[in-house]
């Protein structure tokens, strides 16, 4: 396959000043206010103009937070099957204190994704650590560990998601940064027959293969409207792509006399994504009387992608399989010690220069079904019941392949911060060409093997909620209730190796059979330097012929692939009980505690002898919450809330084995689980303010703190480990409860319309949010990874009963993403992206649609340690989409 794209600037544009925002903030206020003043003097003849689409969605998310007794924020659909993104994570991070993570992190040095949101962190707080729920009850995760990945969520199925930010007692535990409920449409809200349905075109800018999106959704009520039902089904078939240029870290090595700081390697790869997506929802409703009320509900979601792509691979460090000449370093600057070579040339005396090619498969997928009853006895009882089983799973089974050469090339890094210019041989020019393996037929496959890998959860839900009005003056009503958790996590990996077959293979397999020298593919990462090119691979080939060399019969799960073998199962039993207060007409709210057991099991291989080893660990948490609810005035609210919140462990620290490599060294090293790990634990205050000076505007700001009493950390030490004493101490790695850590953050939130300057400008309206947040570890104060000290998003629309278009800002401040790599910490830098979306009302049943996400082409940018040493630049481009929907 052949992909063309021209090479884009990254968005230059000078950002407004913190002082300037606060400035129009207060402007925008007072010049409200005063317009409100004016208003209740004028004649009550003033034309009201009906609230639709973008208004309709604000007003619905404003009730939900207005009228809620803890703090809560929401995102509502613009109309039955309409969301406001193509995406549902897209669209939760337009809720202030929600951070977008774009693509999945496997490791340090191997991403996947291109540039869509898949996973939220709330307040900062990673999104592991969070929890998710489908109409009030738990979803099995579908990735590798406890994250949710929300790309396998159609929106048109989606009515509103819900974050709730502080708890009572009676929601369920497991959030320390948040709980997101994804609602859907409930068929007896509005019981009229309704049909809906979607047909949108995708076109990535970067690769130019047109893809699709299609969805349609009916509801209807039946038998006098005591009976409803409802049917969503979509589909995507889309292929996207991503540029990429990477280091795989940075190493000190001793180089001319010295130490310098280098690049492990130098890599460029073109990675397609091929995903198709199924989703289906389907509930029934049943109303048999004015006080019983039940439904049922089952989710299928499903996304396969492939990944695929080829990597020029030209190593930096020292090589025995080459020798440097006419090396030159740059003298070590303010940001630490070491130096930095800017150029040498290679004179290979074995295989140095490399080109990967991978090939991919994943598959994403969820299945719930869940059945819910809401019963009112009589008029002081009211019982909500709910069970539901999920399935979350997360597959991989990848193709590794490496051509190896002993061709010379030269590198000439004249920055550190910027990409090398290339060359194939010592005497060259730096020249693009030096990508392109002009000898194919002297590159023979030297590694290839063959990964299969899984995950699986599966979880049962059940949950009993009592509520019982009082004739109390101060205590309206009480609520207390039961739920009981299931979760099981199975982790299986198996693996060929193929490096024998391959090495043994008369003749060898050749790059020249797979590579077309005459049509290369484009490179068009914008801050990669020259590079315009690199190979054009035929992966589907490539793939197809290794694929006969191996036999199923000889997978096999031995050494760290046994490893990698476990088995998690959590029971957890809770109870609470909650007392809802009202001290007098402008005070309100809830106190109350939640006590809960989790009983866990770890199956897994012994590290040392490879033997099954089971090991059970028991522990509780009372977990007491308050919230309390001022009215300062009609429109305006005083919150405080303070809580004790718990995230259990990621699933793979909780692995019983562990992986020791004798070769290292020495020492040589481990790499543990620890299945005896607590939660994490915290406590947390919040105070808020929030201002409704109309019913689709808000002012609110908030403060929140978050007390970390232990957080769960990456330990080191040497030691001896049973099994391995032959070889003396070893160096250890393994997740250990830490001392903890202390966030802070503060939330600004400002929407409305720009009626209070003219009417004229009414159709007009803006969205504004703020977050700062400072994460610091108690035992080092190092960065909580995965905290952004800001965020900010910024809409503007305009709208009317015809047409609306809404353009959006989104930026997010660098932050952690793995805290040791290479003994230094790696980080994903500061980057904003703007995204577009418009629709035209033909008539009443028609509209035209579209949308465009990441407008300039933003590139992500990772570095380790400090901003000059670049992990990689990738560029995934603007994605458009434009289509049809109807609606009868």
């Amino acid at each position: 396959m052949n992909n063309k794209s021209s090479e884009k600037r990254p968005f230059s544009g000078n950002l407004p000043k913190v002082s300037t925002i606060a400035t129009l903030v207060a402007a925008t206020l007072s010049g409200q206010v005063t317009a409100q003043e004016s208003q209740t003097q004028q004649s009550s003849n003033v034309e009201v103009i009906e609230i639709t689409g973008i208004r309709a969605s604000l007003k619905k998310s404003l009730n939900t937070k207005r009228f809620a007794d803890t703090v809560v924020d929401a995102v509502s659909a613009e109309d039955i099957g309409k969301f406001p993104d193509e995406n549902v994570a897209e669209s939760l991070q337009r809720i202030t204190g929600i951070q977008l993570n774009r693509g999945v992190d496997n490791a340090a040095d191997d991403n996947f994704g291109s540039g869509e949101g898949t996973q939220v962190s709330v307040r900062g707080i990673r999104p592991d650590l969070n929890l998710i729920r489908f109409k009030g009850v738990s979803v099995a995760p579908n990735t590798i560990n406890r994250n949710f990945d929300f790309s396998i969520l159609a929106p048109a199925l989606v009515s509103k998601l819900k974050v709730y930010k502080t708890p009572s007692a009676d929601l369920q535990e497991g959030g320390i940064g948040g709980t997101i409920d994804v609602e859907t449409l409930k068929p007896l809200t509005n019981p009229k027959r309704k049909l809906v349905g979607s047909y949108k075109v995708t076109y990535p800018e970067i690769n130019q293969e047109p893809g699709y999106r299609a969805s349609a959704l009916y509801s209807e009520g039946f038998m006098d409207d005591t009976l409803g039902v409802v049917l969503s089904i979509n589909f995507q078939d889309v292929e996207l792509q991503r540029h990429r240029y990477e280091t795989a870290g940075w190493i000190d090595r001793p180089i001319e006399g010295t130490t310098a700081r280098v690049p492990r390697n130098f890599r460029y790869n073109n990675r397609s994504q091929q995903k198709d997506r199924t989703g289906i929802y389907g509930a029934i409703q049943w109303q048999p009387s004015d006080t019983l009320e039940f439904e049922l509900s089952h989710l299928f979601a499903e996304e396969d992608m492939r990944d695929f792509g080829s990597q020029p691979i030209y190593p930096a460090e020292v090589n025995p399989a080459f020798t440097r000449t006419n090396a030159v370093l740059t003298a070590a600057g303010e940001e630490d010690e070491f130096d930095r070579f800017l150029s040498f040339d290679a004179v290979s005396i074995g295989p140095t220069r490399r080109l990967l090619a991978i090939d991919r498969d994943f598959t994403l997928g969820l299945k719930s079904t869940a059945l819910g009853m809401n019963w009112t006895p009589s008029y002081s009882w009211s019982i909500d019941a709910k069970a539901a089983i999920s399935e979350g799973k997360f597959e991989q089974y990848q193709y590794f392949m490496q051509f190896w050469g002993n061709d010379d090339f030269s590198i000439s890094h004249t920055d550190a911060g910027q990409p090398p210019l290339l060359s194939a041989n010592q005497a060259g020019d730096p020249s693009v060409n030096g990508l392109l393996f002009e000898n194919p037929e002297r590159y023979y496959m030297n590694v290839s093997n063959l990964l299969d890998r899984r995950f699986s959860n599966d979880m049962t839900d059940i949950a009993l909620d009592f509520t019982r009005d009082l004739d109390f003056t101060y205590v309206p009503s009480i609520k207390f209730g039961y739920r009981y958790t299931d979760v099981e996590h199975v982790a299986f990996r198996q693996r060929i190796d193929g490096n024998p077959i391959v090495r043994g293979l008369e003749p060898r397999i050749t790059l020249d059979k797979y590579i077309d020298l005459t049509d290369p593919e484009e490179f068009s990462a914008s801050r990669v330097g020259g590079v315009e090119y690199i190979p054009n691979i035929n992966i589907s080939s490539l793939t197809n012929d290794v694929s006969q060399l191996y036999d199923p019969a000889d997978f096999s799960s031995n050494g760290s692939d046994l490893a990698a073998n476990y088995a998690i199962n959590e029971a957890i039993s809770a109870a609470y009980f909650r007392v809802n207060y009202e001290l007098s007409d402008n005070i309100r709210g809830n106190f109350g505690v939640r006590y809960v057991e989790t009983e866990q099991i770890s199956d897994g291989f012994d590290s040392a002898s490879r033997e099954p080893v089971k090991i059970k660990q028991d522990y509780n948490d009372t977990l007491p919450s308050f919230n309390i609810v001022y009215q300062i005035a009609d429109d305006m609210l005083l919150r405080g809330a303070a809580a004790k919140t718990i995230s259990r462990a990621p699933l793979q620290d909780l692995n019983p084995g562990g992986n020791i490599n004798e070769e290292a060294g020495p020492p040589a090293t481990a790499n543990l689980g620890n299945p005896f790990l607590e939660p994490f634990r915290a406590n947390q205050l919040d105070l808020s303010y929030e201002w409704y000076f109309s019913e689709t505007s808000l002012f609110s700001v908030a403060l929140f703190k978050k007390d970390m009493e232990s957080f769960i950390v990456k330990g080191f030490d040497q030691r001896i480990v049973p099994g391995f004493e032959d070889l003396g101490e070893l160096d250890v790695t393994q997740p250990v409860n830490g001392q903890g850590a202390d966030i802070k953050g503060l939330e600004v939130s400002l929407q409305g319309d720009f009626s209070f300057i003219t009417d004229e400008l009414a159709n007009f309206g803006y969205i504004a949010n703020y977050t700062a947040v400072d994460g610091e570890m108690d035992e080092d104060g190092s960065d909580v990874p995965g905290i952004s000290d800001t965020s900010y998003n910024l809409s503007v629309f305009w709208e009317n009963d015809v047409f609306s278009v809404r353009t959006s800002y989104n930026f997010r401040s660098n932050y952690v993403t793995f805290p040791q790599y290479l003994g230094f910490p790696v980080y994903r830098d500061g980057r904003g992206q703007v995204d577009m979306n418009a629709s035209y009302k033909l008539n009443e049943n028609v509209s035209f649609i579209a949308s465009a996400v990441n407008i300039t082409g933003e590139e992500t940018y990772d570095y380790h340690a400090t901003e000059s040493n670049f992990m990689n630049y990738t560029l995934s481009g603007p994605i458009y989409n434009v289509g049809i929907r109807a609606r009868f």
